[in-house]
């Protein structure tokens, strides 16, 4: 493992898994923190909002790549959803600009059965 993405909830907890790693022995990895996907309401976001999960997004029909193009626009790494390839947003992947504020999903965007 070289890289760990957590939310960015989870920001506090990094020092004490680094000085782990340290006590092990062990390379640790590179840690980065995305900040949270909030509700409509300003909560975060979770099964409360329309059971929001991957296996929700397939069952509605979507393909792997609109899945990931769904999730990849809610975070904050595409302008809209649209189909694509894990491979070709790593491709464009810039850590620095990754949102520093928490993202709110909006209502229409929670009913992504209607998107396909």
């Amino acid at each position: 493992m070289t890289d760990v993405l957590l939310g960015s909830d989870l920001l506090d907890s990094t020092p004490r898994q680094l000085l782990l790693f340290e006590a092990l022995g062990w390379q640790p990895p590179r840690y980065a923190h995305m900040p949270l996907l909030l509700g409509p309401d300003g909560k975060r976001l979770a099964k409360r909002h329309s059971g929001i999960s991957l296996a929700a997004i397939r069952d509605a029909g979507a393909s792997p790549q609109q899945a990931v193009g769904l999730l990849a626009s809610w975070s904050g790494l595409l302008d809209r959803a649209e189909p694509v390839t894990p491979e070709e947003l790593l491709a464009e992947f810039r850590e620095q600009e990754l949102p520093r504020d928490p993202i709110i999903v909006r209502e229409e965007e929670l009913s992504f059965t209607r998107q396909w």
